[in-house]
């Protein structure tokens, strides 16, 4: 039981606690650590450039109420798991502006593994990720923070809920994965408010062999007008969609009018209509739309629905 003032966790080689349980001030790792028990409470755990390890696969095994672990360079937070259940990340940092954005992992099933967790409290161009190299899918990235995650022992799926703060973070559709560039990652769904945090949940992963993972937002790589007016009057005579073609694949294209009937079909991205259907202009009115892709980059299916209006 650590009390009181700052203190260090050193020596000349590794300690194991059974039980750690930190009371006032701040605790400084200069050497990895391990415990079957961690109990941080309200108190700050500075892990610095070292691993803390809770090598005891309970969930309920990382104690905490608002106390935080921060570390630097490669230094993280490690826990054994072996369950289905959530293993909490209570990560944050004083450095530059003081920030807490917790990390929670849910393995998909039973089998031993270790997972690790970092808060990285700067841009991540700093550390030589830079936000200006992304894929054509990827729109803004969080340039206040990022994570790196770890998985050095085991092979399980898992899920991996980011929480963060909506007064702060202003980049918060999906996630961002750093691999020579940064793209962002399939099966990931906003689930919301959950306490004083909201969160996105990135599911069945199981990629970590490049650390940095990021708050970010998919391009908007796709513009489709709602309204054109085929009046031959030399504006907005044509409907068209505009977009990046060399991001797609296996495109459809198809426009039906209020009775189902397909008055459109189209298999080339860069086709332009005219609203002629069977030699004639259709009447002015709504059109319902319907596009499906696959994203070249990632495989990932895309169906879409929509409207258009026809006004001469």
């Amino acid at each position: 039981h650590l009390y009181n003032a700052d203190k260090l966790i050193s020596g000349n080689s590794i300690t194991d606690f059974y039980t750690l349980k930190l009371t006032g001030g701040k605790k400084l790792m200069t050497i990895d650590a391990s415990a079957v028990w961690l109990d941080i409470g309200i108190d700050h755990l500075l892990t610095d450039e070292n691993v803390m390890l809770v090598n005891n696969p309970d969930p309920l095994a990382l104690i905490y109420s608002t106390g935080f672990i921060s570390s630097r360079e490669d230094g993280h937070l490690q826990r054994k798991t072996n369950s289905t259940s959530i293993y909490s990340y209570p990560l944050g940092t004083d450095l530059s502006d003081f920030r807490m954005r917790p990390i929670d992992f849910i393995p998909k099933d039973n089998h031993e593994n270790i997972f690790g967790a970092r808060l990285v409290n700067n841009k991540a161009t700093e550390d030589g990720y830079s936000l200006a190299e992304k894929s054509a899918l990827v729109g803004e990235l969080n340039p206040l923070y990022y994570h790196h995650l770890y998985h050095p022992e085991g092979t399980s799926l898992t899920d991996v809920r980011f929480y963060y703060d909506e007064s702060e973070d202003e980049i918060t559709e999906t996630i961002g994965h750093w691999a020579n560039q940064w793209s962002t990652l399939n099966n990931v769904v906003n689930e919301g408010v959950t306490g004083i945090f909201s969160s996105l949940l990135l599911s069945d992963y199981n990629d970590f062999n490049e650390r940095p993972f990021i708050l970010g937002s998919e391009s908007d790589f796709i513009y489709i007008p709602n309204t054109f007016t085929p009046n031959n009057d030399g504006q907005n005579d044509f409907f068209q969609v505009s977009f990046e073609e060399d991001q797609l694949i296996n495109f459809s294209f198809f426009i039906f009018d209020r009775w189902g009937n397909i008055v459109l079909e189209e298999h080339h991205p860069n086709f332009i209509w005219d609203g002629i259907y069977n030699g004639e202009l259709l009447q002015d009115g709504a059109y319902i739309w319907k596009m499906s892709y696959q994203l070249k980059e990632t495989n990932k299916l895309v169906d879409q629905l929509g409207h258009v209006f026809i006004l001469k």
